[in-house]
């Protein structure tokens, strides 16, 4: 605790809060990293000072003892997983589907300021993915599961995710496509009666961007919620539990690199200087990049997975075995100690 004081308060005297890569606030990473090491240590300062007063109080001593044996439990089992092929194998799977989470976030850190600059400060952009995204996720989910239940889960993540990806490029739908969209019943409604935009504001990109959000909303639908099912059928026995857990690791992660390519790209393609944006949609080319190493990812290491999920499958097949003859002793135990009496 002492040392990260110190490490701070240099850090304030050498202004690290200012230090900048290209566009990218690097100071502000340094501090926000500072920031949670100072949190473990002063927790730990807390932790050791509440034992040596448990010492003095039997109920509290209690209490840090269960605190303890909890600490203890969990650091002994993160040491079997880091000694088991299967936990690198699915982190490895957790790393893969951190690009196309990335999206989800990049669109709440950055489309915000993106369609004020782009469109005009009456832009309605809550309307687009605020509201679009939440609801069609809460029709979808049951749906596509009730659908698909008989389908392996790890066949959903790849189409899941593949669709997801393939979303972004509708971004880049030529003009003359996005025009006749917007003559259509489908336009009049998005422009007229959900988005109420002015006439002569009704770009027809955003046409491109409500199919591209529409799109991408029915993929994530399909694998979102097939990963934690797919963490409790790869998980050994036991672990599924931890394995469900680690399955929010993408969403984490994808925060954390949002913010960054997020400034990136908006210093880069719209900032607040500009009168014109040429090259606006370049940023959703990026985005759409780094969102299909996701299902390339799946597909190049599509061996990997599969075979830890048949390790997984026999390993439950094994264990269902071993409860039926555990079941059948149990029986004839039973069965004998009745004719005995």
């Amino acid at each position: 605790t002492v040392a990260s004081a110190v490490v701070c308060v240099v850090m304030v005297f050498g202004s690290v809060h200012t230090f900048t890569i290209n566009v990218i606030p690097v100071g502000k990473y340094i501090w926000a990293f500072a920031s949670t090491i100072i949190f473990f240590a002063v927790t730990g300062v807390v932790y050791a000072g509440m034992s040596i007063l448990g010492t003095y109080n039997i109920k509290l001593d209690i209490v840090m003892k269960s605190v303890r044996d909890a600490t203890e439990e969990t650091i002994r089992q993160l040491k079997e997983n880091f000694q088991e092929r299967a936990f690198w194998v699915y982190m490895g799977m957790l790393a893969i589907l951190i690009f196309v989470r990335l999206t989800f976030y990049i669109f709440h850190l950055m489309f915000p300021t993106y369609a004020i600059r782009v469109f005009g400060s009456d832009f309605p952009v809550a309307s687009i993915f605020g509201s679009l995204n939440p609801v069609m996720i809460i029709f979808l989910v049951p749906l596509i599961s009730a659908l698909t239940v008989n389908i392996r889960s790890y066949t959903m993540l790849l189409w899941g995710t593949g669709l997801s990806a393939a979303s972004v490029f509708l971004c880049f739908l030529p003009e003359s496509i996005s025009m006749s969209l917007a003559d259509t019943g489908f336009g009049t409604w998005v422009f007229d009666y959900w988005l109420e935009a002015p006439v002569g504001n009704q770009d027809p990109f955003v046409i491109s961007l409500v199919i591209f959000i529409m799109v991408f909303t029915v993929g994530e639908a399909i694998w979102s919620p097939r990963l934690m099912q797919f963490s409790a059928e790869i998980a050994p026995r036991g672990k599924e539990g931890a394995y469900i857990a680690l399955a929010m690791l993408p969403y984490f992660l994808g925060k954390a690199g949002a913010g960054v390519l997020s400034e990136q790209m908006t210093a880069r393609y719209f900032t607040d200087n500009q009168v014109l944006f040429p090259s606006h949609d370049v940023a959703w080319l990026w985005i759409g990049g780094m969102a299909a190493i996701s299902p390339l990812g799946l597909i190049i290491f599509r061996g990997v997975f599969a075979k830890r999920e048949a390790a997984a499958i026999e390993e439950a097949k094994q264990f269902a075995e071993e409860q039926r003859l555990l079941a059948e002793a149990q029986a004839a135990e039973s069965t004998t100690g009745t004719e005995g009496e």
